[in-house]
Formats: structure tokens, C-alpha cells, sequence
């Protein structure tokens, strides 16, 4: 039977949620929710007047099928001190035997509870059960085609567009909306579906910062060597090799999550490593960094990576934009460490990208 066990959350602003997968005691209160749903967005399917026709019964009769049917399954979500539920994801296996390997998700949250990383964490419950079941091997959701914030939402669970419908939707003013389909594949692709998202950059250019990376970050210790002795004991010294040792740690992090071992720091903020240990292990990552730029292809950096951030959550990114903010993210604190070396009494240094590429092309 498609159940998931009771769970707490919390969210990003502090609110705490029980997710529970409900039975027919809890048919009155889905169905009312449905009904406001329907009433505060256009961007979904049904209309307040399709909500208005269902019955108790109806919505008890749609939580037993789901929880009768191994392959149906529904989530929803209620405040940890009871009340309304407030969101809903399911789903919904189709009936003819040669589809059963699909099945259709769908997901509403209440109007308060939108944009607060709700929908995210029901749908990654969501997913993993459904990757986890042993005969489903897609799942098929419809989204607007003019709601892009929900597509990035699908998209970054690995749901890829199959189709569109144009004009699949009238509005009560007449309106035409297109409804594009979107899927994503549990097991393997199947032939026809498109496998990569263009990359952001090319190999080329990502070896290319790469080997910035290593002149820059060398250059950002040489710069942190000028801080006089006497200086070093206040607070802006340690700091800027604070800054190296977080660049250092994230990059190893993100090597681990794209096949690439490496040792991992045990924090991803390290502090109070001496600018000799950050060298040797700025050394060691930058080895491990460019072994993977080296045999690294477009195709590659098209590629979707699934991922679990530190908090937690799944994602989706291609391995290109991870490159990218892998770099950029160095940008950022090499600037600051920068900061702090003059701040101490030291002499910053030009690591600017073009001033780099200057010097090393022809």
C-alpha cells in the first residue's frame, strides 16, 4: 500500500509541519483545502467549479484508491499543532496495464504557505519514494507553460520537457494557456528524450579558470605572507585564511559530489588553520580539481547531477553550473581575504581573470 510514515519539518522561516500520508478521517479536511486552493491560484489544472462538485465521499474514495494501489501514494501537511491541511502532493498510477510503469505527480500548497520551501520538501519525499519503488520508472507532471518559477522547481529534480499542448487550457475570461508536460525518468532514458541540458561554458573555459584558480589563490598567499609579524595576532590575519580554507573546503565537497575523491574538511567553514596548512591543502584540492578539468568534455558539463546540499535538501544542477559557481564562488572570498590582507597591513594583488589571461596568452 502507497504510505509514508508520519514526519516533522522545518522550514526556512522557523514553522514546523507534520507531512503525513492520510486516511479517510482526514477526507473533510483535504477536500476543503482543495477547494481554497482553487480559489487562490490559476496556475493549476482545476477550476473552482471542479472543486465545488466533488463530495466527501469523492475525496474519501481518492485517499483509499491511493492507498490501496502500491504504486499510488499520497503526502500532505499540516501545522505540528494541528489545523487545516495546508499542502498536498500525490500520486496517481495510470489504469491501463501497459502505462503502469508511469505514474502523474501533482502538488498544491496553500496560499500562506507558498514560497517558504514547502513544495520542495514534499516533493522530494515524494520523489525518493517513487525511486525507491521497484516498477515505477517515470513520473509525468503537466505545469503551465507561463509559470516558470514551478518549472525551475521540476527542473531542478531532473524533470525534463516532453511536450507541449498548446491552448490546453481556457481561463473563465477566454484566455488561452499552454500546458507543457514534463517527466523524469527513475531508471534509464528512453530513446528520443532529450539526455542534456547546453551547458553554461565549455571544457575549455572551465580549464581555463581552473588554472586561474591555482595562479590566483598562489598569488592570494603570497599576498597574506606581507602582513607583518607584528600584525598577525589581530583578527583580519586569521581571517583572510579563513576565507582560503572555506574555498578549500567547498571545492572538495563539490569534487565528492561529481565522482572526484578528495579529502573533505570537517567543517565547511574551517577556521584557525595556519597559512602553511592552507597552502598544502589548497595544493592537494587544486591537484584533484584539475584532474577532473582534464579529461572533462562539453558533454560532461551538460550532464545532470543529483545531489543532497548540506541542509539536507535535493537538487538538480548540471555539472557546468556547478563549475561555474564552484569558480565564482572563489571570486568572492579571495576578494574578501583580499580585503582583510590590506586591512592587516599587507599588500593586496591584481587576481583579476583578464588580468590573468593577459599574461598567458600568446
Amino acid at each position: 500500500m502507497g504510505a509514508i510514515d508520519p514526519f516533522e519539518v522545518q522550514l526556512r522561516d522557523g514553522a514546523r509541519l507534520r507531512l503525513f500520508s492520510p486516511d479517510e478521517s482526514d477526507a473533510e479536511r483535504a477536500l476543503e483545502f482543495f477547494r481554497g486552493v482553487t480559489r487562490t491560484t490559476e496556475n493549476i489544472l482545476s477550476a473552482p467549479e471542479d472543486a465545488d462538485g466533488l463530495t466527501i465521499d469523492d475525496e474519501r474514495r481518492m485517499i483509499e484508491t491511493a492507498r490501496d494501489n502500491p504504486c499510488g501514494l499520497v503526502l500532505v501537511a499540516e501545522p505540528i499543532d494541528g489545523g487545516p491541511i495546508v499542502a498536498m502532493c500525490d500520486i496517481r498510477p495510470y489504469r491501463h496495464v501497459r502505462a503502469r510503469h508511469g505514474v502523474v505527480l501533482g502538488i498544491s500548497v496553500a496560499e500562506a504557505w507558498r514560497g517558504r520551501g514547502l513544495g520542495r520538501i514534499m516533493m522530494q519525499r515524494v520523489v525518493d519514494w517513487a525511486g525507491n519503488h521497484p516498477t515505477i520508472e517515470r513520473i509525468t507532471l503537466g505545469v503551465l507553460a507561463d509559470s516558470p518559477d514551478a518549472q525551475r522547481l521540476y527542473r531542478s529534480f531532473g524533470f525534463v520537457e516532453t511536450g507541449r499542448l498548446p491552448g490546453f487550457i481556457r481561463m473563465a475570461d477566454g484566455r488561452l494557456r499552454d500546458e507543457i508536460s514534463m517527466s523524469l525518468y527513475l531508471k534509464e532514458l528512453p530513446p528520443g528524450v532529450p539526455s542534456e541540458v547546453p551547458p553554461l561554458v565549455s571544457a575549455d573555459f572551465v580549464r581555463r579558470v581552473v588554472e586561474h584558480e591555482r595562479w590566483a589563490t598562489e598569488r592570494l598567499f603570497d599576498a597574506i605572507e606581507t602582513v607583518p609579524r607584528d600584525r598577525r595576532t589581530e583578527p583580519g590575519y586569521q581571517r583572510a585564511i579563513d576565507k582560503v580554507a572555506h574555498i578549500i573546503g567547498a571545492r572538495a565537497s563539490w569534487l565528492n559530489r561529481m565522482g572526484t575523491p578528495v579529502e573533505v574538511p570537517d567543517a565547511v567553514f574551517p577556521v584557525g588553520w595556519s597559512l602553511e596548512a592552507a597552502r598544502e591543502r589548497f595544493a592537494h584540492v587544486q591537484a584533484a580539481w584539475e584532474r577532473w578539468g582534464a579529461t572533462l568534455t562539453d558533454a560532461d558539463l551538460a550532464a545532470p547531477l543529483h545531489y543532497t546540499s548540506t541542509d539536507g535538501t535535493r537538487w538538480m544542477n548540471t555539472c557546468a553550473d556547478i563549475a561555474v559557481h564552484v569558480c565564482t564562488h572563489g571570486f568572492l572570498h579571495r576578494g574578501q581575504a583580499n580585503t582583510l590582507v590590506a586591512q592587516a597591513g599587507g599588500t593586496p594583488v591584481n587576481m583579476d581573470m583578464i588580468f590573468f589571461l593577459r599574461r598567458t596568452l600568446p
